[in-house]
């Protein structure tokens, strides 16, 4: 019989700070590609296309209302039979607009969306209502969509203006007052008030704000405690990169106060004078608002009164590398510094990444640090900093430095991703869906990534204008499937 002998389970990850003869027995001196799991270490999985690619159409040919083509030269708009018949024998004239019809020999056609989102994504986000209506968001360079889940398409609410949005602007969302909010640092603050009749516009009041501008604009924005702050505005074209900008408390349209009248009360502005470097990110903290500067935090709450908000600075010296270098655990921020990587919970930040920072820095292109992006997978349970190296090749964020919250390990991996978010299952699992075999499923039934409502992990993905999903499609929801391209082969070694 072999002899078998015990190992040590190698879930400590990646260790480039020390020498290899000083590393955990549990850690490596090198990898890529590894998720590192309490007890083990494998392979990372794989991404599929989240969005509908239905069959290009062909001529001739009887089609069912219901039925889901794209033309036979991909245009990136996807069209629903909606007249049963049989198509010409010269393709029609595609309408570019959701809604609108084409005529095809006795068969008619719908634009139901795109399933290729024009410029390159740059957020995504979910936006609830109060009625209990929630859509899927995503935000590129040049266009704003909702996701139509009935189609699986977006469909475009940008209006006829494109943004004006490069890769160089990180696109900041959020959900207030039952509106959906972003900026990308060069356009009027928009918003979207739900109404699927109605595109994104500019966000009302900021042409008659405290102080007489009449123009203002952002480079970060945060819904806290009834208010919608502004960090780094651009007021009348004059650039105040270290001003925190507030509306009126219980409305966001409305950033000037009227004496007498409570519900246009408490607005105003601020300038973080105690350092000179300028405001990156805003990030809530308990009942506080981190204020993430270049080489500073700040803390601010709101007091009421003739103060409003209380502000101090909670350390200068270590700041935020870029506005979206952050991943928010709730009580405790994991952010990208100047020179490592540090958690930080209200108090003095701590050095979280000793261990990968070294190889982060010396691999990250120095000159496109603001496209950093970070997000948090919580079934795994790891954060990502998905980032641009010196060898993307083309400039965008093409690896990541992931850690575990559950192992404390660091790792290196290949992701050609600028955004991530997360979108919830409506459709019940149920059995007589499932057609495949106990052998082909790698995850459990009750799994969270086959349950209504739960999240489904989603990233800007191919050409950036596609969005990718973490594991198999079933039918309208994902399931996991442990499939891995040929192409990321994992790679490790043991130190010594």
């Amino acid at each position: 019989m072999p002899k078998q002998l015990p190992v040590t389970a190698p879930d400590r990850g990646i260790n480039k700070y020390l020498p290899k003869n000083l590393i955990d027995d549990r850690a490596w001196s090198d990898g890529n590609n590894v998720h590192f799991g309490v007890g083990y270490a494998e392979k990372v999985g794989g991404w599929k296309e989240f969005l509908n690619r239905p069959v290009p159409w062909q001529a001739s040919t009887a089609y069912s209302p219901g039925a889901y083509i794209m033309p036979s030269s991909p245009t990136g708009h996807v069209y629903q039979c909606t007249t049963e018949g049989t198509t010409g024998s010269v393709e029609p004239v595609w309408p570019a607009t959701a809604g609108d019809t084409a005529a095809d020999g006795t068969a008619g056609w719908t634009n139901v969306g795109v399933n290729q989102l024009s410029g390159i994504i740059m957020a995504m986000d979910n936006y609830y209502l109060f009625n209990g209506n929630s859509y899927l968001m995503a935000v590129t360079t040049t266009h704003c969509y909702r996701y139509d889940p009935d189609a699986n398409t977006f469909v475009d609410i940008t209006s006829g203006t494109p943004l004006n949005g490069t890769s160089e602007h990180p696109v900041i969302t959020e959900n207030a007052q039952n509106w959906f909010v972003f900026t990308n640092g060069v356009d009027p603050v928009k918003y979207w008030d739900g109404d699927l009749a109605h595109t994104i516009a500019d966000l009302p009041g900021l042409d008659d704000v405290e102080g007489g501008a009449t123009s203002v604009r952002c480079k970060t924005l945060l819904y806290f405690q009834n208010f919608l702050l502004l960090g780094g505005t651009t007021e009348n074209g004059t650039p105040f990169p270290q001003r925190i900008r507030w509306s009126c408390i219980g409305d966001i349209a409305k950033w000037k106060n009227v004496a007498g009248d409570i519900s246009r009360s408490e607005a105003g502005y601020g300038d973080l004078t105690d350092d000179v470097s300028w405001v990156v990110g805003l990030r809530p903290l308990g009942n506080y608002v981190a204020v993430y500067k270049e080489r500073a935090i700040q803390l601010m709450n709101y007091a009421g009164g003739a103060t409003i908000w209380n502000k101090w600075p909670a350390f200068i010296g270590t700041g935020l590398l870029s506005a979206k270098a952050l991943v928010d655990l709730g009580d405790e921020h994991i952010f990208v510094g100047n020179d490592n990587i540090y958690s930080f919970n209200g108090r003095e930040p701590s050095i979280a990444g000793d261990d990968a920072a070294k190889e982060f820095f010396r691999v990250l292109d120095p000159d496109k640090y603001g496209l950093i992006a970070g997000f948090y997978v919580e079934e795994v349970p790891e954060l990502w900093f998905a980032f641009p190296s010196t060898s993307s090749p083309d400039g965008h964020p093409d690896k990541a430095i992931v850690y575990n919250t559950d192992t404390k390990a660091w790792s290196m991996r290949d992701l050609p991703m600028t955004a991530f978010g997360y979108y919830n299952r409506r459709g019940d699992g149920v059995w007589d869906a499932d057609d495949d075999t106990w052998d082909n499923h790698s995850t459990e039934w009750d799994a969270s990534i086959n349950l209504d409502n739960a999240p489904i992990n989603l990233a800007g993905g191919r050409g950036r204008r596609h969005l990718c999903v973490r594991g198999q499609r079933q039918g309208r929801g994902f399931r996991a499937h442990r499939q891995f391209p040929d192409h990321q082969a994992v790679r490790f070694r043991r130190a010594g």
